[in-house]
């Protein structure tokens, strides 16, 4: 009896938990509604021009896939509650640095479109924060800032010649009624020296969009796309070529006539491959699907592991005095050996490409 009341008990707090949250939900978005219902311009949203300019990706952690960069952000918008008088023979336009133009706009009643980076994970470092103010009410921001970003897109399945897709999501936190972004022609670029050395960031696109906030309205979005290669002369020089030594040393190896050193050579062999997959195994998250990589040092491992196999039955064989049929299956052995190993390559490479 003690199960069903449990039950029961847990059932009615899970709901009244769930109720509570709707609650939440449903008041958080009637309050962002309050604040921005006495602004909804009679000509549309405003629209606040922005650009990106990235100027280092400065690292790509595959393991916790994400990357850091810096770079300059730009936006552009028109707020007549920021229009000023200026002083007699003053300046047109007042600068403002940091947390003084926040007291700016709030000593003068207005708002600003207020944004977050969508995907940025930790807090970004702002190195410097300017908002030029002209006495009409236009605004220009910029920021410098760092910032380390999830990139959530990563696929590894033909790694390591594989390229990836990193993106920069930026979001407007009021209502697509009262901003709005557009693109800010000629800004957004790449950096010429982005300092990476494993990866080759090849081109960029930007977009404009819409999405759905958790509390219950749309609001605009900037997205900056960024495609990279992974540069591959790394895994060539310190697996790639290793393990055809490995396997050319193997096949040579099979010429000799005595099997109790070739057993003793590919047992090696194998350890070697096990220290391969442990070192790509450190560069990588851990998968739930192969890579092309492990295929082939899957490929490497369960070939020589049958050779030991095979190499055991022959020394047994010779043993036994049936050193005729050992050596007629070893020489059928010596010349399908390196067949194998390029069949199990193509077969890897039609599956994955």
């Amino acid at each position: 009896m003690e199960r069903p009341i449990v039950h029961a008990v847990l059932f009615i707090l899970t709901f009244f938990l769930l109720s509570a949250h709707a609650r939440a939900s449903d008041e958080s978005s009637e309050q962002l509604q309050e604040v921005f219902k006495d602004y909804l311009p009679a000509g549309g949203p405003v629209d606040v021009q922005i650009g990106l300019r990235v100027d280092e990706v400065t690292d790509i952690d595959q393991r916790a896939e994400n990357f850091s960069i810096v770079a300059t952000l730009q936006m552009r918008w028109h707020e007549p509650a920021l229009r000023f008088q200026p002083d007699p023979g003053g300046d047109p336009f007042r600068v403002y640095r940091g947390d003084d133009f926040y007291e700016y706009v709030r000593h003068q009643g207005a708002r600003w479109p207020r944004f977050i980076f969508f995907n940025q994970q930790g807090k970004r470092f702002s190195q410097d924060t300017v908002v030029l103010v002209t006495s009409d009410g236009k605004a220009f921001y910029f920021e410098r800032f760092t910032a380390t970003l999830q990139a959530p897109y990563l696929h590894f399945s033909k790694f390591p010649f594989d390229s990836q897709e990193f993106y920069i999501d930026i979001d407007l936190l009021a209502p697509d009624k009262a901003y709005v972004f557009s693109e800010l022609e000629g800004y957004s670029d790449l950096g010429r020296l982005l300092g990476l050395e494993e990866w080759d960031v090849t081109e960029f696109d930007t977009d404009i969009s819409t999405t759905r906030q958790t509390v219950g309205y749309d609001s605009s979005r900037f997205r900056f796309h960024l495609h990279a290669n992974r540069r591959t002369e790394y895994y060539q020089i310190r697996i790639f070529v290793p393990i055809c030594i490995i396997v050319l040393i193997s096949w040579i190896i099979l010429f000799l006539k005595d099997y109790k050193i070739r057993i003793d050579i590919a047992s090696g062999n194998l350890l070697l491959f096990i220290a391969f997959n442990f070192v790509i195994s450190n560069a990588l998250p851990r998968l739930s699907y192969l890579t092309f990589m492990d295929s082939v040092l899957f490929t490497a491992f369960a070939i020589t592991s049958f050779s030991v196999i095979v190499n055991v039955v022959l020394r047994r064989m010779e043993a036994s005095g049936r050193a005729g049929s050992a050596k007629r299956i070893d020489r059928v052995l010596i010349w399908t050996y390196p067949f194998v190993y390029a069949l199990g390559v193509l077969i890897a490479y039609r599956e994955f490409f």
